[in-house]
C-alpha cells in the first residue's frame, strides 16, 4: 500500500460546496432503520428514477423511503428506537417519521406486524381508512385491502382512529378485531392468518435463540443495539487494549482473513446523496455504521458507541450516531479509494447524519481541495480500486 502514498499526496477531492457547514457540537443524529431479513423480493422506490430497485439485507431505510414486498416476499425491519416491523407479501409501506420516540409508517396495501419494544416510543401506522396507535409493549397486525382494513391486537392494547369519523376504538389482545371501511367500523373475528402467524413465530424463535448468546457485548453496547450482541459474540472477542493512555475495551473480529481491514468485505451504494456501506459480514452492520474502528497492535478493533457517562468502564468516548460509513474518499483519473477514519477525523457528507467531526457539503460549487493524506492516521490502509 505504501506505493500509493505518493499517488495520494496530490489527489483532488470533489468536495461539493462552499461555505462548508461544520457541526463541531454533537447534534441529534438521524434515526436510520435496518432491513434485517428478506425472503423473496423486496423493492425500494427511487423517486428520481421513477422506478423500483431491489434492496438487500443490511441496507438502511429512512424517512420517505417506500418499500414493496412482492409475491411470496416477506421482510423484517428494525428501527433503533424499539420498533420492529414485519411485512407480508404484496405489501407496500412508506416511512413518514423516524424519531427516537416515534415511528410513523403508512401502509398502502398488504399486511404488517408491528412491535413496540421501546420504553418511550409511540408507533403510529396510517392507512386510507384510519390509523393505529401503539404504545410500549403492544404488538398488532394490520391488514390493508383495497376497500377496508382490519386491526388485530396480538399483545397488549392498541387504538384505532377512524379516518372518516375521527372516532377512537381500543383493541386488546384476545378481543375481537376491528374492521373499518370508508364509512363505518365493526367488529371482526380476531383471526390471524395461520401461515403468517407461523412465520412470525419462527422469527421470534430466531431472536429468542440469539438472546441466549451471552457475553460482554450486552454490557458494552447501547440498549437499542443489544439485540445484535450475538453477532459480536459469535464472530469475535472483547479485549483490553492500550489506546490514548488507557487500557480500553474494544472488540476484535476473529473470523476474518489475515490482513483484514474494515470496509473491505461488502460494497458501496448511493443513498440520500451519500455513499453507504452495505456489509457482507455477519458482524458488519453495527460495526460499520456505529462506533469507530481503530488500529492498535497490528489489529483492527471496533470501539462501540457510548450513551451517557459510564462510571468505571474504560470505553472510548464515541457518541451514539448512525453513519453511512466513516471513510475519507480519494480519487483521480480512473482510480477511486477510501481511507478508514480515526475517531476524531473529519467526515464529509451531504447531510448531517449525527455526531461531531462532521462537515456537511451543501452547495453546488465544486472546490478542488488539495489534501495531504499523510494527515490521516490510517492512510497506509487505504483501499484503491480501478473504476473501469
Amino acid at each position: 500500500m505504501n506505493r500509493w502514498i505518493g499517488f495520494l499526496m496530490c489527489i483532488f477531492l470533489a468536495v461539493v460546496g462552499m461555505p462548508l457547514q461544520s457541526h463541531a457540537e454533537a447534534e441529534q443524529g438521524l434515526v436510520v432503520g435496518r432491513i434485517y431479513h428478506i425472503e423473496g423480493d423486496l423493492m425500494r422506490y427511487i423517486p428520481d428514477e421513477k422506478d423500483w430497485v431491489a434492496v438487500v439485507e443490511d441496507a438502511p431505510f429512512g424517512v420517505e423511503d417506500t418499500l414493496y414486498s412482492g409475491i411470496d416476499g416477506r421482510a423484517e425491519l428494525i428501527v433503533p428506537n424499539g420498533t420492529l416491523i414485519r411485512t407480508g407479501d404484496n405489501t407496500q409501506i412508506q416511512f413518514i417519521a423516524l424519531d427516537p420516540d416515534l415511528t410513523e409508517v403508512d401502509v398502502a396495501i398488504g399486511i404488517g406486524r408491528f412491535y413496540n419494544k421501546g420504553n418511550n416510543t409511540v408507533v403510529k401506522v396510517t392507512s386510507p381508512f384510519g390509523d393505529v396507535i401503539a404504545y410500549p409493549g403492544a404488538v398488532f397486525d394490520f391488514y390493508v385491502g383495497d376497500n377496508s382494513v382490519e386491526v388485530v391486537a396480538v399483545r397488549g392494547k392498541v387504538s384505532f382512529v377512524h379516518a372518516a369519523t375521527d372516532a377512537r376504538y381500543d383493541v386488546s389482545a384476545g378481543s375481537p378485531s376491528i374492521l373499518a371501511d370508508e364509512k363505518q367500523v365493526s367488529s371482526g373475528e380476531e383471526t390471524v392468518d395461520p401461515d403468517w402467524d407461523r412465520w412470525n413465530a419462527n422469527r421470534e424463535g430466531f431472536w429468542a435463540a440469539k438472546k441466549r448468546v451471552r457475553g460482554r457485548s450486552m454490557e458494552y453496547l447501547p440498549e437499542s443495539l443489544r439485540d445484535d450482541s450475538y453477532a459480536l459474540e459469535e464472530n469475535g472477542r472483547w479485549e483490553r487494549v492500550p489506546y490514548e493512555g488507557r487500557n480500553r475495551w474494544f472488540w476484535r473480529p476473529t473470523i476474518v482473513v489475515s490482513g483484514w481491514s474494515p470496509f473491505t468485505v461488502g460494497r458501496w451504494t448511493n443513498w440520500y446523496g451519500d455513499q453507504i456501506w452495505i456489509p457482507a459480514e455477519p458482524f458488519g452492520y453495527i460495526t460499520h455504521h456505529y462506533g469507530n474502528w481503530v488500529y492498535v497492535r497490528n489489529n483492527w478493533y471496533w470501539a462501540p458507541p457510548v450513551v451517557g457517562f459510564r462510571v468505571g468502564l474504560p470505553l472510548l468516548d464515541i457518541g451514539f450516531f448512525w453513519s453511512p460509513g466513516r471513510v475519507s474518499w480519494i480519487h483521480t483519473g480512473a482510480y477511486v479509494g477510501w481511507v478508514p477514519l480515526a475517531p476524531r477525523e473529519t467526515y464529509y457528507s451531504h447531510r448531517h447524519w449525527g455526531g461531531p467531526n462532521v462537515v456537511v457539503v451543501n452547495n453546488i460549487n465544486i472546490t478542488r481541495i488539495n489534501i495531504n493524506v499523510r494527515d490521516y492516521a490510517y492512510t497506509s490502509h487505504a483501499v484503491v480500486v480501478n473504476q473501469d
